[in-house]
């Protein structure tokens, strides 16, 4: 073989490996700068979520102290703002179920716990008053309760009333008097002489479908004839659910052409933070007269043992 020849076929086979190093060397700085890449949209990703949450997170305290500042405040509407300005809040102040002719208790019962219907409006000082404030001056009140799970609670309803109107007097109830009834579709199940033969009413209140539903007429012979009637007559419907092994919700709807007054307060604040917002909502419901209550005996004075 020609040395000429062979220094040519060396030096294609030189030109040739130096190609192939040329090509490994550009695939693995493409591998590299693709990794590189891969791992810095990964961090930037990676730092905007963790932004995003951030400020989510910074709304929604923003929001919770919105609305904790109302609660303190007593001011039917507000804003603030946190961390020199870069978090804020706006929020209001409303009644619950005020002017409406139905209301669904915001929390779902357990065995024993009560929910509270209103009928007189409540002052800033927690006095019942009909003054300038709207009272329910009808005397049907539907009564809805369990969630049709197959739960079949009862129920006891208390119709609380003053026969001498205390939103007048509102420090004065010495002249409250109390009328009750039990519903138990299965009291004879239960053994408790409950009411088993009540109309079931049907009950869709707000969108929520109640498995009972009984209609209390104030003034009739079937609960009991109140010596009054109108707008500070009824004070309160107390009504405790009994024999559930879930909490179960509550409902009532009124008739006779008059509305509810105020069932407590609503807090909706709105909080912000670079952008992120995040929304708040706390029912409040006006409390229920504790249970031991039911049960106590009342005395204007004290009560001596003899």
């Amino acid at each position: 073989m020609p040395n000429k020849f062979k220094a040519d076929l060396l030096k294609e086979k030189e030109n040739n490996s130096e190609g192939i190093a040329a090509y490994i060397v550009a695939l693995m700085f493409g591998l590299i700068v693709l990794v590189v890449f891969s791992i810095f949209a990964y961090v930037t990703k990676d730092i905007g979520i963790e932004t995003r949450e951030s400020d989510a997170s910074r709304a929604f305290s923003a929001a919770e102290a919105g609305v904790e500042a109302l609660i303190v405040g007593g001011i039917s509407a507000g804003s603030g703002s946190f961390d020199n300005d870069r978090s804020s809040y706006e929020g209001n102040i409303g009644d619950i179920a005020e002017g409406e002719t139905e209301y669904n208790y915001p929390k779902d019962l357990k065995s024993g716990e009560s929910a509270v219907l209103w009928f007189v409006s409540q002052d800033a000082s927690g006095n019942l008053t009909c003054s300038g404030e709207p009272c329910y001056a009808g005397n049907s009140i539907d009564v809805c309760w369990g969630d049709n799970s197959g739960d079949d609670p009862a129920v006891e309803v208390s119709l609380y009333y003053d026969e001498s109107n205390p939103p007048s007097n509102p420090n004065d109830f010495s002249a409250v008097e109390v009328a009750r009834v039990a519903l138990d579709r299965d009291a004879g199940a239960n053994n408790n002489e409950f009411d088993d033969t009540f109309t079931n009413v049907p009950c869709v209140i707000d969108g929520t479908t109640y498995q009972y539903g009984a209609n209390i007429v104030a003034n009739s012979t079937n609960f009991g004839q109140l010596g009054c009637s109108g707008a500070g007559c009824l004070l309160m419907m107390s009504v405790r659910v009994l024999y559930n092994s879930s909490p179960q919700p509550v409902g009532f709807r009124v008739s006779g052409g008059s509305t509810l007054p105020s069932q407590g307060k609503r807090y909706d604040v709105v909080g912000t933070s670079a952008g992120a917002n995040s929304r708040v909502v706390v029912e409040e419901p006006y409390l229920p007269i504790p249970p031991i209550f039911d049960a106590a005996i009342f005395s204007p004075q004290d009560i001596e043992h003899l």
